[in-house]
């Protein structure tokens, strides 16, 4: 048998289509010979012989007595045109090819200079051609050794022993035992539990590098550990060789943090105590000091000093909620510590679980702090049912299904003897235990946390109550219920949504306590878990459910979707309710369904795409990613260290070896995602600074517009009224961030913002994230000077065809076609139907201004963020023209026909052109990928004088892209117009979406 699979393998039937077959099974290769293909068999044969009669009709052939219907015949073409790669046309004026290839003539060089053609055993050699320079040595001494080199040679602090700053240093901490402030300071220091521990502390710190220190949220381990250290050192005559480091996961905690420990030493910020966060720091002394940072700056530290020679201490914190960055810099540290026995490390989490991180570091001791809590009583839907009267609605056999499916079959049978153990207890009624066996109690009802609410503001005591709910759909929904409920009089009821989407105006009301009579009820997602303390909160409503943005690797795309929390998040909710005085905490799940929740939510690293983590490793030079990535305590899977590795080489970002190149070793160099920081790179070459700082910053922090509760639709009119017609997400942002810059200098920001539903702060903080990445690429001589509005950045900024092309080149291959079709069913109507490149079909998200376009002057949009969550959405696009794809791809393949040239850039990406603009684009394109490479191995700015090669090289792609998309522009009407009489034609045509559900038995 397997002899005779291997004689049929040369025409085996195609792979995946299984026994019901299609036409679109047979090619017009095989429709045209004169015998079946050799897989068809019995049945295929008779239907390859209909086809081809059919074909013969198509094609105006005799021998077919009797036609098939029109219908069938549509259906025909349209599914093998569905087959074929899609191919534009590109048409240029050939007085405009003319005037290029002139431009080109006028270049000093015949050709373009032949870059990087050998590939060289040694890495380094392939670089000869480079010109000696700052950036040379520092680039290749990236490609030069690795880490483990580094620290078996560098291995002692740099902090040396000063007796004149440590008597110092000694004579002033002593002086602060007379200070008033100070010592009342002290007093509170010494009631929390830290205090309590601070000898064990110490005295685990002298005999061991690494500790773990654990305890719960108001125990003081934030605040005091460092603090502890730093007293300790001073006393004993060791300022001078002084220096910790502690990171915060968050902005807003490092600065809190440093601000509150600079208090309690009775010193302003800068002195002993700073903070570093991204584009903000206050920096304390050399020594004897403590810098509180993001775990995102201490990695970029590290990129000067792997080492952390000038550091004697590194405390990480919140190590518990395992994000990238702390996991990559935890695996970076176990390697430096066992070489570098001066460095202390010390870990602080929360209790849960703790013990996983203890293991890693080969069973480090452990100092636990107890918690500072007030006690809170919890229950459980099956309390809350028989306190509250509510029925869910009866659940339909596919729920009971997918709830079945959801739990494994250990599960299952754990809540059946659950279910049971319920009944016997005696403790519930039939009818509670009904309700909670029910498939739709797994669902969020805001119905009955609605009558929750309402039962503790009529049966139980005054405060505060926290609603914890998975997003902002739900949010919005029972911030409705509540209040067109006609139960919660806003004279009674303060209900407060808080969310970032919302203005920060709402957000600080939450802190505010009402009048008396007056109850707060605040609405939030689990920002509210750890982020904020709500200090009058005494009652908690657990959802039991958390929206979470994982990565699934199989279809290369994020998502965003809703699932059970963790016993830590369930943990944290609690606390809320026990801060400040006894609390309730209410679980909108059963105690069964608590037990089989997982003990911590996934780490970010295994949910999250790598390339800014991989980039990051390489600047480190942690060699090969994968095997370092494997270290990791949750190592992430070779499949997504290969979709991210395929996407940094694809933007010659590495080479096909892993090495950085030197577009990647600028790319590692920006703190922001790889896609935005080429855009950045592309902007400074082309001298678009502004409009694209603006994006990328966007991009890279977050939209500025927030949503009151009830106003989205005026929120997308207002954002869809800074398009100009441009068709792009992108360039709204700019757009917004260019007009709130000019208000704002007229004293009119605060207006600007609050008319159109802008967050002031936001705006003011991608302003500052816009004069650093200026200053970054001042820095690495891409920009003239650090002014990022200036003129001299700027030169290009008007051409909104350029902004567009840029965008494409930085986010590329993010690509969307985007088709009109027609729906045929109860009525007719025009339909835009959306896929990638690879065909995965998506939407445009509902804020995107796409999401209310119907005309499309191209067929081809870029776009950074693809998420999935009911659908798969296109979260930002840019319209964009073929020539912006043609250049700023990373390859194209020019194929010959009869009497044309096909250009392909992926395989869903043709353009047919002549054979004249075929050779036109080949040549500028081997320039501008010069040019490119040349800029990022010699940086320094473009040289826009009259007649310069790099002016006129960059101008011919200018006049190309913006000629392209004018001609589009001025073709769009005729081209409408033509589609409406193609469609009328087209009766009972089937849409591209539905192309793939047809077989030859519809027809």
């Amino acid at each position: 048998m397997a002899r005779k699979k291997n004689k049929k393998m040369k025409g085996q039937m195609p792979k995946g289509k299984g026994k019901e077959r299609s036409i679109q099974d047979f090619t017009l290769e095989e429709l045209s010979g004169s015998r079946p293909p050799p897989w068809a068999k019995g049945r295929m044969i008779g239907l390859w012989h209909r086809e081809k009669n059919m074909l013969k009709f198509v094609n105006g052939e005799p021998g077919q007595e009797k036609p098939p219907k029109l219908k069938q015949l549509k259906k025909f073409n349209k599914l093998n045109k569905a087959r074929e790669p899609r191919c534009v046309s590109l048409d240029v004026p050939q007085e405009k090819i003319s005037e290029i290839q002139d431009m080109l003539k006028q270049i000093g060089v015949p050709a373009p200079p032949c870059v990087q053609t050998t590939r060289a055993a040694n890495v380094q050699d392939r670089y000869k051609h480079v010109e000696d320079s700052a950036f040379k040595t520092k680039f290749l001494r990236s490609l030069s050794g690795n880490i483990q080199d580094k620290i078996t040679t560098t291995k002692t602090c740099s902090l040396r022993k000063d007796r004149v700053l440590d008597e110092r240093y000694m004579a002033e901490e002593r002086s602060k035992m007379s200070n008033g402030r100070y010592k009342e300071m002290l007093t509170f220091r010494k009631k929390l539990p830290a205090w309590d521990k601070r000898s064990e502390l110490l005295d685990a710190l002298d005999r061991h590098n690494v500790i773990l220190v654990t305890g719960e949220t108001g125990c003081g381990k934030t605040t005091q550990v460092a603090q502890f250290i730093l007293e300790d050192a001073i006393l004993a005559g060791n300022g001078s060789q002084t220096n910790i480091m502690c990171t915060q996961p968050r902005r807003i905690s490092a600065i809190t943090v440093a601000e509150r420990v600079a208090n309690e030493r009775g010193e302003r910020l800068g002195y002993s105590v700073g903070y570093q966060i991204r584009l903000e720091k206050v920096m304390p002394r050399s020594s004897a000091s403590i810098l509180y940072c993001t775990t995102g700056v201490l990695l970029q530290y590290m990129h000067g000093d792997p080492l952390l020679t000038k550091v004697s201490t590194v405390i990480v914190d919140e190590i518990h909620e395992r994000n990238t960055v702390s996991d990559f810099v935890i695996t970076l540290l176990k390697d430096i510590v066992p070489l570098r026995p001066d460095l202390k490390v010390i870990l602080m989490s929360a209790t849960l679980n703790a013990d996983r991180f203890s293991t890693y570091f080969n069973n480090c001791p452990t100092v636990h702090i107890p918690g500072f809590t007030y006690p809170v009583d919890e229950y459980y839907l099956e309390d809350i049912l028989e306190e509250v009267p509510f029925k869910f609605p009866p659940s339909s056999g596919a729920k009971m299904k997918k709830a079945m499916k959801e739990l494994s079959t250990d599960d299952n049978l754990f809540m059946e003897a659950y279910y049971r153990d319920l009944e016997h207890s005696g403790k519930y009624s039939r009818k509670t235990i009904d309700s909670i066996k029910n498939p739709e109690s797994n669902e969020i009802s805001l119905q009955l946390i609605a009558d929750l609410v309402k039962h503790i503001c009529t049966r139980l005591g005054q405060g505060a109550i926290l609603v914890f709910l998975p997003g902002w759909d739900k949010i919005s929904a029972l911030n409705k219920l509540l209040t067109q409920s006609g139960k919660f009089p806003p004279h009674r009821y303060r209900i407060i949504p808080l969310h970032s989407l919302m203005p920060t105006a709402n957000q600080k009301k939450v802190f505010d306590r009402p009048p008396r009579g007056m109850r707060k009820i605040v609405l939030a997602t689990n920002i509210a878990e750890t982020s904020i303390t709500i200090d009058d909160v005494v009652y908690v409503i657990d959802c039991g459910k958390i929206k979470i943005k994982n990565f699934d690797v199989d279809g290369n795309v994020s998502t965003l979707k809703e699932e059970w929390v963790s016993l830590a998040n369930a943990r944290q909710r609690r606390g809320r309710a026990g801060r400040v005085q006894e609390g309730v905490c209410f679980h909108m799940y059963c105690r069964g369904r608590e037990m089989l929740l997982q003990k911590d939510m996934l780490p970010e690293i295994l949910r999250t795409r790598l390339e800014e983590v991989i980039l990051q490793g390489k600047i480190l030079q942690v060699g090969k990613i994968g095997p370092f990535l494997g270290k990791v305590m949750d190592p992430p899977s070779e499949r997504a260290v290969e979709l991210s590795l395929n996407l940094l080489t694809s933007m010659n970002a590495l080479d096909s070896d892993e090495n950085l190149t030197p577009l990647g070793f600028h790319l590692a160099s920006l703190p922001i995602d790889p896609q935005a920081g080429k855009m950045l790179l592309y902007a400074s070459l082309f001298s678009i600074l502004d409009p694209i700082t603006s994006i990328a910053a966007a991009l890279s922090y977050k939209d500025p517009f927030v949503i009151p509760m009830g106003q989205e639709r005026e929120v997308d009119k207002v954002r869809q009224s800074f398009d100009s017609g441009h068709k792009s997400d992108h360039l709204i942002l700019s757009k917004v961030i260019a007009q709130y810059e000019k208000a704002n200098c007229s004293g009119n920001g605060w207006s600007y913002a609050n008319s159109n539903f802008m967050s002031q702060n936001v705006l003011d903080q991608l302003g500052d994230m816009k004069k650093q990445f200026c200053s970054l690429l001042h820095d690495m001589k891409f920009a003239h000077n650090d002014r990022v509005n200036s003129e001299e950045n700027n030169v290009n900024t008007r051409n909104i065809s350029l902004v567009r092309a840029i965008v494409c080149a930085g986010l590329f291959p993010n690509v969307a076609i985007v088709e009109k079709c027609k729906k045929v069913g109860k009525s007719e109507r025009l339909i835009t139907s959306v896929s990638t490149i690879d065909s995965q079909k998506v939407q445009f998200h509902p804020k995107s201004i796409f999401a209310s376009t119907s005309e499309y002057p191209s067929q081809f949009v870029v776009y950074f963020e693809k998420l999935k969550s009911s659908k798969i959405y296109l979260y930002d696009s840019t319209l964009v023209f073929p020539m912006s794809l043609i250049f700023f791809s990373h390859d194209i393949k020019i194929f010959n026909k009869v009497d044309h040239k096909v250009i392909k850039l992926e395989e869903n990406l043709h353009f047919r052109c002549s054979n004249e603009l075929a050779a036109l684009i080949v040549e500028l394109r081997a320039w501008l990928d010069w040019l490119l490479e040349y800029k990022t191995c010699h940086p320094g700015v473009t040289d826009w004088a009259a007649g310069s090669d790099e002016s006129l090289i960059l101008k011919a792609v200018i006049d190309l892209i913006t000629s392209d998309e004018a001609a589009a522009l001025k073709e769009e009407e005729v081209d409408d117009e033509e589609d409406e009489e193609r469609f009328d034609e087209s009766d009972g045509e089937a849409s591209d979406a539905s192309i793939e559900s047809i077989n030859f038995e519809d027809l």
